[in-house]
């Protein structure tokens, strides 16, 4: 995927659907869009109040300098993370959460299926057929729902 060869820094712009763009340099394309990756990760996306996963995106290219002293940004590639919500603390006497194997059904190529903690009875539901609303891939899901 990469066209880069050498070793050199190639400028790339970084960039969100929100507008907020940023410049950075990279050795490669690969280098770059793992920058991108890092960049949506430190994003504020109000991931501590979320209720289930989702997913972010932004968009990377190359800077290329024209002829005439003009910028034109080309292999634009799209970079997209998955972010969890992060699980209520558990309430038991331990610190951490003891889920049981709860419940389980398909949901047309998917599993979906609920656990409950053993001491505090916190649910956590995992559907591993959820449909990313943005371009309908399938990817892994999980929520958490108070008992």
């Amino acid at each position: 995927m990469s066209t880069q060869k050498s070793n050199a820094m190639t400028t790339y712009v970084y960039r969100e659907d929100s507008g907020y763009d940023e410049r950075f340099d990279a050795v490669s394309d690969e280098a770059a869009e793992a920058r991108a990756e890092e960049l949506l990760r430190e994003g504020d996306w109000n991931q501590d109040s979320a209720e289930k996963s989702f997913r972010v995106r932004a968009s990377v290219g190359r800077v290329s300098a024209e002829p005439d002293g003009t910028e034109d940004i080309q292999g634009w590639r799209t970079v997209m993370v998955q972010l969890d919500p992060v699980p209520p603390q558990c309430s038991g006497r331990q610190q951490a959460h003891d889920f049981d194997g709860g419940p389980s059904y398909g949901s047309g190529g998917g599993v979906k299926y609920t656990d409950t903690c053993r001491k505090c009875r916190l649910r956590r539901t995992t559907d591993t057929w959820a449909t990313d609303p943005a371009d309908g891939t399938p990817f892994t899901a999980v929520s958490y729902e108070a008992a």
